[in-house]
C-alpha cells in the first residue's frame, strides 16, 4: 500500500507545474506593459522639436525687409541725378530788365476809327501784320503788331471816347502775333509778345498794373520755346551740356514761381 501514490498527489503533480506557469506568463506579461508604457511619452517630445524646425524659414523671411531697404535707396540715387544738370542751368530768368517793350511819352495818342478796326490804331506809314483788343483790370489794351515794331495802347474815357494813348513800344517786329492768355492765374487777360533774332528768342508779358500796361516779366532764351495756357507760362532754352532748361511759371498771390528741369524734347512753341 505504501508504494501506491494517492490520486490527490498525482493530481497535485499536474496542477502545481500548470498553476507555476501561469504564474509566470502573467509575470512576464505584466514585465511587458511596463516597459512599454513609457516609450508612449517618448514620442511626444520627438514632436514637440517641430516647432524648432519652423522657425528657419521665419528666420529666413526676416531678412527680406533688408533687401527692400536696399531697393528703396535706388529712386533717392535716381532724384540726384536728375537734379544734378539744374545746378549747371542758368538762373530762371524772372526779371523785367531787358524787356524789348519799353514806356514811353504819353504824349503819343491815336484816333480809334470803328470802320478800319484796331488797324487804326497802327503808326502811320506802317504795315499791320496783326492787332487785337482786350479788356484786363476794367481797362481796355490794344496790341498792334507792325513791320517797324510793336505798340502797346490804353484806351483812357477821360482823355475822349476815341483817343488811345501808347504806353508801351519796341521798334523790333515780334515773331508771330502776340497771345492774350490769362498766364498769371489772376482772372485778367495777360498779353505775351515774342521776338526771335539769331536763335534767341526774348518774351515779354504785359499786365495792367494801376490802369496801365506794363511788362511783369521778361524771359531771354537760347533757341526758345514758350507755350501759354490759363494760369501758366512755361519756357524752354537750350543749356551748354544738351537739353532744355525748362521753367514753368503761375502767378496769383504767389505772383511768378519758377522750377527748372532737364527737358531733351521741347514743344516747338507757340511764338
Amino acid at each position: 500500500m505504501s508504494s501506491r501514490r494517492s490520486p490527490i498527489a498525482l493530481a497535485a503533480l499536474f496542477v502545481v507545474p500548470f498553476v507555476i506557469a501561469a504564474i509566470g506568463a502573467f509575470l512576464i506579461r505584466t514585465n511587458q506593459l511596463e516597459a512599454t508604457s513609457p516609450t508612449e511619452p517618448i514620442a511626444t517630445p520627438v514632436e514637440t522639436t517641430a516647432p524648432a524646425e519652423t522657425t528657419a524659414p521665419l528666420t529666413v523671411e526676416s531678412t527680406a525687409p533688408v533687401e527692400t531697404t536696399t531697393s528703396t535707396e535706388a529712386p533717392i540715387q535716381t532724384t540726384t541725378t536728375t537734379t544734378e544738370p539744374v545746378s549747371v542751368a542758368p538762373d530762371a530768368p524772372i526779371s523785367t530788365d531787358g524787356a524789348v517793350l519799353r514806356s514811353i511819352d504819353t504824349s503819343d495818342r491815336r484816333l480809334f476809327d470803328a470802320g478800319v478796326g484796331c488797324a487804326s490804331l497802327a503808326r502811320d506809314a506802317s504795315t499791320v501784320r496783326a492787332c487785337d483788343i482786350t479788356t484786363t483790370n476794367s481797362v481796355e489794351v490794344a496790341w498792334v503788331s507792325m513791320n517797324e515794331g510793336v505798340d502797346i495802347l490804353a484806351h483812357r474815357l477821360d482823355e475822349g471816347p476815341d483817343v488811345w494813348t501808347v504806353v508801351l513800344r519796341s521798334s523790333a517786329s515780334a515773331s508771330k502775333p502776340p497771345i492774350v492768355a490769362d498766364v498769371t492765374g489772376d482772372g485778367e487777360n495777360d498779353i505775351v509778345v515774342g521776338w526771335r533774332s539769331e536763335g534767341a528768342l526774348a518774351t515779354d508779358v504785359v499786365e495792367v498794373v494801376d490802369q496801365s500796361p506794363v511788362v511783369s516779366l521778361h524771359l531771354s532764351l537760347v533757341d526758345g520755346r514758350v507755350t501759354v495756357g490759363d494760369g501758366r507760362l512755361d519756357a524752354w532754352s537750350r543749356i551748354d551740356r544738351g537739353g532744355y532748361a525748362h521753367w514753368g511759371y503761375t502767378g496769383g498771390a504767389e505772383r511768378w514761381e519758377a522750377v527748372s528741369e532737364l527737358d531733351n524734347d521741347p514743344p516747338s512753341g507757340e511764338l
